[in-house]
């Protein structure tokens, strides 16, 4: 029994010890080729995350007062049909008149 608890914990060191060890990336040294392209990554993606946020900010200036003023409208509108008074009234109908005939008789 103690031999069996004794392995498996020698199995369990050997398991541990190997997970921590650093990935084939991690462990080898960057050249200077890969390290400047890092860096140019980062500050490319600096970059484009400081655009992006210019823009965002950029298009909600201009998006706030349109949507403010849609919205405005909208519950204007809703305030306007529930008010019995500004309701237009029914269009009237067309009244139909008869017309007589011209009496050709009294031009002779």
């Amino acid at each position: 029994m103690k031999r069996i608890f004794f392995i498996g914990m020698i199995g369990v060191f050997v398991v541990g010890i190997l997970a921590f060890q650093p990935k084939d990336e991690a462990g080898k040294k960057m050249s200077d080729e890969a390290k400047i392209q890092q860096l140019l990554d980062q500050k490319i993606k600096a970059y484009q995350q400081e655009r992006a946020a210019e823009c965002k900010s950029r298009a909600l200036r201009k998006a706030i007062p349109i949507v403010d003023s849609l919205v405005a409208e909208t519950y204007a509108k809703d305030l306007r049909e529930g008010d019995f008074i500004i309701k237009r009234p029914t269009k009237p109908e067309k009244p139909v008149v008869e017309i007589k005939p011209f009496p050709f008789d009294s031009i002779e």
